[in-house]
């Protein structure tokens, strides 16, 4: 498998930051180059060191920075997609500490031309049997007139390309039906929620922790012909927000959705059933394989009962019933 390397240049304030957004798009393996804790190492072992090698000390100077590594594939560059649109919005963010300039290089090439050259590989994806996933600067052919979502990668937290989207988006065409009510628990960009909508859904409503997803769900609506208040957003973490989670159970929803990650879909669990009647079904994705285990069990002890599970690659879904 061919690699990506990614490096982030930041600043010490700013690496706990990128730490949490890198593992909250499921990227591990960082490593940190961090001028401040060199210094403070060499300070505090002072007394065992006769020389720093010249080069090891050159390496370290100069900013913080961060690197990982994706796939070299259609969902390694829709992660480092999601990258660059999270690192986008964290620019914006007034409230974040100082995080440096937060510009990315991808082997040795700026975001911006990586970002440029990434578009001759992104094409319109066929996704089940009736969506087509369709680049904003990309002629449309679609012989078999499908449903078309359309998306600009450079302005969301995802294409629609990995494997977690697509094995949601094959089962909502099954799921969802004329007028139906749904949920999208951690929507981020709204792909699924949009989607739904495209495909007949009467009422969406998207939530997520990330205040930035508010603007990036009204954008994608517009683009995809809705009103940008076609979708009710709310932000926040109702397994800590009480007034919210009261908010989100005065209802039931016929498809609550959940494309995550397997911890988070875990936390989920115990709220989920009262969302749901005896008809609604819990679809939770985003499930790297090795803890699938552990997420079914989680729904057992909340008395969801696993109806069918669907994998791609190390990739799975889990569609339940109350």
């Amino acid at each position: 498998m061919q690699w990506q390397e990614a490096t982030i240049y930041t600043t010490h304030e700013g690496v706990e930051v990128l730490e949490a957004l890198l593992y909250s798009l499921d990227i591990g393996g960082l490593s940190i180059l961090d001028e401040a804790d060199f210094d403070e190492f060499l300070e505090e072992n002072e007394p065992r060191w006769d020389f720093v090698d010249e080069a090891l000390e050159q390496n370290m100077r100069g900013e913080t920075r961060v690197t990982f590594y994706l796939p070299d594939s259609p969902s390694g560059n829709e992660t480092m997609q999601a990258v660059r649109a999270a690192l986008s919005l964290l620019k914006e963010n007034p409230d974040k500490p100082d995080c440096g300039r937060l510009t990315m290089e991808i082997n040795g090439i700026s975001e911006e031309d990586w970002a440029n050259n990434w578009k001759q590989f992104f094409h319109p994806i066929p996704v089940g049997k009736r969506i087509l996933i369709c680049p904003v600067w990309e002629q449309v052919d679609n012989p078999e007139n499908r449903i078309i979502f359309s998306v600009d990668p450079g302005m969301t937290f995802g294409s629609g390309q990995h494997e977690t989207t697509r094995l949601c988006v094959a089962q909502l065409e099954n799921l969802i039906f004329p007028g139906a009510r749904v949920l999208d628990l951690g929507a981020g960009s709204g792909i699924l929620s949009i989607i739904a909508k495209l495909l007949g859904a009467g009422s969406v409503t998207a939530v997520d922790v990330d205040p930035y997803c508010d603007k990036i769900i009204r954008q994608n609506a517009v683009m995809n012909g809705f009103d940008a208040d076609s979708i009710e957003i709310f932000i926040g973490d109702l397994t800590s927000d009480e007034e919210l989670l009261e908010t989100l159970a005065s209802k039931t929803y016929d498809v609550i959705l959940a494309n995550i990650v397997a911890d988070v879909i875990v936390a989920l669990c115990p709220y989920v059933p009262r969302f749901m009647t005896e008809d609604s079904r819990f679809l939770c994705s985003g499930i790297i394989e090795d803890k699938a285990d552990r997420v079914k069990n989680a729904l057992k002890e909340n008395n969801l009962q696993e109806i069918a599970m669907n994998q791609e690659n190390d990739w799975v879904s889990i569609l339940c019933k109350k």
